[in-house]
C-alpha cells in the first residue's frame, strides 16, 4: 500500500515538474499545444519539396573551399567546422523559421541539425547525402562569389 501512495504522489506531481519549453499557449481555445524542436532526414525530392514552403532558410555547412563547387540555390553558408562563426551565425537566426541544412554528404549537417534543434529551432531538415546526392541526382546548383 505504501508503494502505491508513492506513486499515486508521483503522479499527481509530475505535471508540475514537467519542463515548459516548446509550449504554445492558443488563447482563443485555452487549449495548449506542446511543440517540440524537429529534425527531419530527408532525401533530395524531400528537400526539394521543402525549399518551395514558406518562411524557409537554406544553410550550406560546407567549408568555404567545398561551397567553391557549387551551392544549392538561395543557401547560406555556414561552415559547421568554423565553429565560432557556426554559432555565431546561428545566433542571428530567426527560430521560427524552418531550417534546410546540408553538408557534402550528410555528417556535419546532422551534427549541426542537432545543434539547432538544442537552440530551439523548432523545425529542421537534413539533406541526407548532402550536396554530393543533390549533384548526383541533377538538381540545380549555383556558384557564389566571395
Amino acid at each position: 500500500m505504501h508503494r502505491m501512495n508513492k506513486l499515486f504522489l508521483f503522479l499527481l506531481l509530475l505535471p508540475f515538474t514537467a519542463c515548459t519549453e516548446g509550449v504554445i499557449e492558443d488563447k482563443t481555445t485555452d487549449t495548449v499545444t506542446i511543440q517540440e524542436p524537429l529534425v527531419k532526414a530527408v532525401d533530395v525530392d524531400g528537400f526539394e519539396k521543402a525549399m518551395q514552403q514558406k518562411n524557409v532558410l537554406i544553410l550550406d555547412v560546407r567549408t568555404d573551399g567545398e561551397v567553391a563547387q557549387g551551392v544549392i540555390p538561395g543557401a547560406v553558408q555556414m561552415d559547421f567546422m568554423n565553429r565560432a562563426e557556426f554559432e555565431n551565425g546561428v545566433a542571428s537566426l530567426d527560430k521560427n523559421k524552418q531550417i534546410l541544412v546540408y553538408c557534402k554528404v550528410g555528417g556535419r549537417s546532422a551534427k549541426a541539425a542537432e545543434y539547432l534543434k538544442g537552440k530551439g529551432f523548432l523545425s529542421v531538415y537534413d539533406l541526407r547525402g548532402g550536396f554530393d546526392a543533390w549533384s548526383a541526382a541533377g538538381k540545380q546548383t549555383e556558384t557564389i562569389q566571395k
